[in-house]
């Protein structure tokens, strides 16, 4: 039986190029240092975790609140005070400026303020799981997530995704792991929880939640999708042959082996070396792993 593992991330490098896929899923290569914008980012999700799990489930036997607990940040008083704890210790922990730390700290207190009397009450943090996706006779495809939030507003109970950033733009439900959330869950509601970064904005501006609705048939479509996508990379890593998508390589601020590609063919492996790290595989689900 041959079991294939994937999630959401996972699947948006697959379908963005198979070369892209294989530096990082396969060659498990990253940047030596990161982007200013990913450093914020995984600030704030590092400050949400214990400020809702605070809020809501009150589960501290996790990976973030035994190093927090270790390191003197315990899980009572204020919520807030203590995510901001958690904060400043992680910044010290990934070498983040202290002019970054600042500012994604002063976000997360105007985000805590705005949301001070919030109608989402908070059921599970950093949820992980994993899910049959699809069975064949000799095959097994394996979903795994990692959700953000779960929280119930009523009768709607529905997963968050936090996104920090800078650009303006409404986003749309077309996303993998917006629709993977609700195929997770077995529910047809996501809300995407938009931390805005912008200096010149209101907090109203700054922090808006769009909530989805995915129906059942269009999370089974893009089941079906994925499993195409998923086999087709499989077959990449079989035959060993990693095509590439020039269409992709300047979407965005450009991918980050844009410049590996652009070399020749007998030079990759040497700038490989010299411009990247080999980084821990990923895995979402190996939470799930070491608590078993």
């Amino acid at each position: 039986m041959k079991i294939i593992t994937f999630d959401a991330s996972i699947l948006n490098v697959i379908q963005n190029c198979f070369r892209k896929a294989q530096y990082s899923f396969i060659y498990n290569l990253a940047p030596h240092e990161k982007e200013e914008s990913l450093e914020k980012g995984d600030l704030m999700h590092k400050m949400m975790e214990p400020y809702y799990g605070m809020l809501g489930p009150q589960k501290y036997d996790t990976p973030v609140w035994r190093e927090l607990i270790e390191a003197g940040v315990k899980p009572i008083g204020d919520p807030v005070q203590r995510a901001i704890e958690a904060g400043m210790y992680f910044s010290t922990k990934l070498s983040i400026p202290m002019e970054t730390a600042e500012e994604v700290i002063k976000q997360f207190r105007d985000y805590c303020e705005f949301y001070r009397n919030d109608v989402w009450h908070p059921l599970a943090v950093e949820e992980v799981g994993s899910k049959l996706f699809h069975e064949e006779e000799d095959l097994q495809i394996i979903y795994n997530f990692k959700i953000d939030l779960i929280a119930e507003k009523g009768n709607i109970v529905a997963p968050f995704d936090h996104k920090t950033g800078k650009m303006r733009k409404d986003p749309i439900s077309l996303s993998n792991q917006f629709i993977g959330y609700c195929y997770a869950l077995n529910c047809n509601h996501i809300v995407m929880n938009k931390i805005g970064f912008q200096k010149t904005l209101t907090p109203a501006e700054r922090f808006q939640r769009f909530v989805f609705n995915i129906d059942n048939d269009r999370i089974e479509e893009w089941r079906k999708n994925a499993i195409w996508w998923v086999k087709r990379f499989q077959e990449c890593i079989e035959e060993e042959n990693y095509p590439m998508n020039l269409t992709s390589c300047d979407k965005y601020s450009g991918c980050i082996f844009k410049r590996i590609c652009e070399s020749d063919p007998g030079s990759r492996d040497y700038k490989l070396a010299r411009d990247f790290s080999t980084v821990e595989k990923w895995d979402v689900a190996k939470t799930l792993e070491a608590g078993s």
